[in-house]
């Protein structure tokens, strides 16, 4: 038989053998008074902690829960905005390439954040609306074409009817009629309604100018009303003759700015009346002035006037004059 030494056990002598039975999933521990203890430890997924004076197993709580393997889970609605790591103002967490939480910035004025089949991205409005930062949107000037407007009903226009300022409306023919006091197939180039307007007017005296218009109705077949100038009834009055040329502009006349001479000098340069083919009269002053040609004042001069924008070379201008 072994005897003891001493009075102490040998250093790493005991073995787990030697020592008494301790329960599966239990630990030794010191307890109350330093005295060894046996602490249950098998409790599942809860964890051993001190807490300053002991050891024990508790449950973990809070913002993880833990399996019995080690596996810890963020618990859900528990990631407060103070846990995240710091991100740059005006920034937003995307889900950016392979799937990874990416800092998006935001701020740019007045920028949105628009998807494209596979990422989200921080544009500019642009196009036919801009955005300010307050979330105004504006419609850019000439934006709103024919096509995007409400569709109409055939043969309205736009205006408005009702009394006071307001949005524009929708109306018909008739309220169109009523509102330029126009009666339903009126022809103002037609004689009946022309006399019968006329009919007992009273005209204010006027002091008439060459270049006055006066209505007069074409004897020459055709019946129809026209104007002619005060100038045009005195010169033929005087025994004036008329006349009537197509002048064809070339490149040096769109070069000068004005034409060769007219083939006569006309008796008054203020009634010259000029219309390309194809177009509208043209006014004096405004489109166009006759100058001299240092000897004559008999040269359609358009430098710097409305003509100026309308002609080129070849095209024809249709020049009536007396002289």
């Amino acid at each position: 038989m072994a005897q003891l030494v001493t009075k102490y056990i040998t250093d790493a002598a005991v073995t787990n053998a030697k020592l008494a039975n301790l329960a599966q999933g239990s630990v030794k521990v010191g307890g109350g008074s330093n005295a060894v203890t046996d602490l249950d430890a098998s409790t599942d997924k809860q964890i051993l902690i001190g807490d300053g004076t002991d050891v024990k197993s508790v449950a973990i709580s809070g913002d993880i829960a833990i399996s019995n393997t080690g596996v810890t889970a963020i618990q859900a609605d528990t990631v407060a905005n103070t846990m995240l790591e710091n991100i740059a103002q005006g920034s937003i967490k995307v889900g950016g390439a392979a799937n990874a939480p990416t800092d998006l910035d935001a701020k740019t004025d007045g920028q949105i954040l628009v998807g494209d089949g596979t990422d989200i991205a921080s544009v500019a409005v642009s196009g036919d609306v801009t955005l300010a930062n307050t979330g105004a949107v504006t419609i850019a000037a000439e934006a709103v074409t024919l096509a995007k407007m409400a569709n109409m009903a055939t043969a309205s226009f736009i205006a408005r009817d009702t009394a006071g300022a307001g949005v524009p409306e929708v109306i018909n023919v008739a309220d169109a009629l009523t509102m330029l006091s126009v009666e339903s197939g009126a022809d103002v180039t037609d004689e009946t309604n022309v006399t019968d307007a006329l009919d007992g007017a009273t005209l204010a005296a006027a002091t008439v100018a060459v270049d006055d218009k006066v209505l007069i109705q074409d004897t020459d077949g055709s019946d129809a009303l026209k104007t002619v100038t005060v100038s045009s009834i005195v010169a033929l009055a005087s025994g004036s003759t008329r006349i009537v040329e197509i002048v064809t502009l070339d490149a040096t006349d769109i070069s000068n700015k004005y034409n060769d001479d007219l083939t006569q000098v006309p008796a008054a340069a203020t009634a010259v009346t000029v219309v390309p083919v194809g177009g509208i009269p043209q006014e004096y002053t405004v489109d166009f002035t006759i100058i001299t040609d240092t000897s004559d004042i008999k040269r359609i001069n358009w430098d710097g006037l409305g003509l100026e924008a309308l002609v080129e070379s070849t095209d024809k201008l249709m020049v009536t004059y007396t002289y």
